[in-house]
């Protein structure tokens, strides 16, 4: 089934909350609270295309979806596509095949659409990694970026030997750096929501006001935050940490807590403390914490900033999947809205040259 109204997915929610529940490995970006959250928020004039597979009576896949119109095109995308770093689709961990029949259904429905752009795709979070897509549609993928984390099953003192420098580093100055009076916090659900007036002060002080990426200031993207730790943090799967000084706020982490894993969501500090290095101190404490009640990943989800790789062992590709109908109409839309601009990325020549085309636009805005 396909389901095109707010009523239809209203009506869905509670099987795809035990169908979230259900996954492994969790993925929260694909939990109906993160999506109704961006709905009511961010994506109020998102037009819903949630294609929901059935065995029986019973939920076993769902493709998360909502279609666009571009330049006369009819375009798929994941919901959430614009405030996720991880996406896919939700499947039953006992139906293999929930992914493959959720594609097959999508293509069922080309005669809907004509280019779908699905991005945010990492083979152990999307469960696409052996869809085989069916002759009447075309594939293309592209390289988006990539993603660090450190995963290793041991405990906190043996990472340090075995993990990246910047652990040990960190180690020997967090005592000093204690001394001069920070405070460290860690706060879920309300307290945390409760606190994001403070963390958009401290991102409207830092790098990402700067360059026009703040997404945490009052309105949507604020609104969206406030809801996900009124549901998904309430449950334990999102935390706030903060650092301070002499009550003013400094630093500000937001982690979504999986079984094993942390995911690192946002984080920033205000150009203030530059000297104090106090992100990279809230960091290692949260780190800590985690890693000592159990988790054995982190993961600073998608981005290649270098105190990434710092502070990680390993990386993940991310890439970006295309399909269009083997049309006039869906070889038009996917040359004129995605050809050109993948190719950029693609030739080694241009893609720094497409990076800081981007950075500059967004420091015109």
């Amino acid at each position: 089934a396909v389901v095109r109204t707010a009523a239809g997915l209203a009506e869905l929610m509670p099987e795809w909350e035990r169908l979230y529940q259900q996954s492994a490995p969790r993925n929260p970006f694909l939990s109906p609270d993160w999506t109704k959250a961006y709905l009511d928020t961010v994506g109020q004039t998102t037009e819903p295309f949630v294609v929901a597979l059935r065995s029986g009576d019973r939920l076993v896949g769902l493709a998360p979806l909502s279609i666009e119109r571009r330049a006369g095109f009819r375009v798929l995308r994941f919901i959430t596509e614009d405030r996720s770093d991880y996406l896919g689709f939700l499947c039953a961990g006992d139906h293999r095949a929930a992914a493959q029949e959720l594609v097959e259904a999508i293509v069922g429905h080309s005669a809907e659409w004509d280019l779908a752009v699905l991005k945010h795709l990492v083979p152990e979070y999307s469960g696409l990694a052996d869809v085989e897509f069916p002759p009447g549609v075309r594939s293309q993928s592209s390289v988006a970026t990539t993603a660090r984390y450190t995963a290793a099953e041991v405990d906190w003192d043996e990472l340090h030997e075995i993990g990246p420098s910047w652990l040990k580093r960190t180690r020997k100055r967090l005592p000093r750096f204690l001394r001069d009076g920070w405070a460290l916090g860690r706060f879920v659900g309300t307290d945390a929501a409760a606190r994001l007036d403070l963390v958009a002060q401290i991102e409207a002080r830092s790098w990402k006001a700067r360059e026009n990426v703040a997404r945490l200031q009052p309105g949507g993207g604020q609104e969206l935050l406030r809801r996900a730790f009124e549901t998904l943090g309430v449950r334990g799967e999102m935390q706030l940490w903060m650092a301070s000084l002499d009550g003013r706020s400094a630093a500000y982490r937001i982690d979504f807590v999986l079984p094993g894993r942390v995911w690192i969501y946002q984080l920033g500090y205000n150009e203030d403390f530059h000297k104090a290095s106090v992100g990279s101190f809230l960091g290692y404490v949260a780190l800590e914490e985690g890693w000592r009640s159990g988790v054995r990943e982190y993961d600073y989800l998608s981005g290649d900033e270098p105190y990434k790789a710092e502070r990680t062992m390993a990386s993940r590709t991310i890439r970006d999947l295309a399909l269009h109908p083997r049309s006039v109409r869906g070889y038009a839309a996917y040359a004129l809205l995605l050809a050109p601009r993948w190719y950029l990325k693609e030739v080694p020549g241009l893609r720094s040259a497409f990076r800081s085309g981007k950075s500059l636009v967004r420091g015109l805005a």
